[in-house]
């Protein structure tokens, strides 16, 4: 328990307190989805058959890591961050079959063989 205590006082040293961070956070997810809805012809209401897709774990992935660089002084003061962002959006293009993934396990390359049949 005190190395998660330790955890979220750094995380809180960086980002701020945990409510002023996941607000910001709360915000640009809202923007999303509200986004997100109203493209797709809705209110920009979510409905009871909506479910997260892959594409959405990576979006609103890099929303956070964008609300936690927010709260930082400049880029430069979050690289990790910065790099966090370029990894999930190197999913995206893995998930969406623009490249293949060079890292993945065989078993990895397998699934998204089976994907790609579908």
């Amino acid at each position: 328990m005190k190395d998660i205590k330790a955890i979220v006082a750094k995380r809180g040293e960086a980002y701020g307190p945990p409510n002023e961070n996941h607000e910001r956070t709360a915000l640009l997810w809202t923007a999303y989805y509200k986004a997100k809805f109203k493209h797709f012809g809705g209110s920009g209401d979510i409905n009871d058959d909506w479910e997260a897709t892959a594409d959405d774990v990576c979006f609103l992935n890099i929303l956070q890591k964008i609300a936690r660089c927010l709260s930082q002084a400049g880029p430069k003061a979050n690289e990790d961050g910065i790099r966090d962002i370029q990894g999930y959006a190197e999913n995206l293009l893995i998930i969406n079959h623009f490249e293949d993934c060079a890292f993945a396990a065989k078993e990895d390359a397998d699934w998204l063989e089976q994907r790609r049949k579908k």
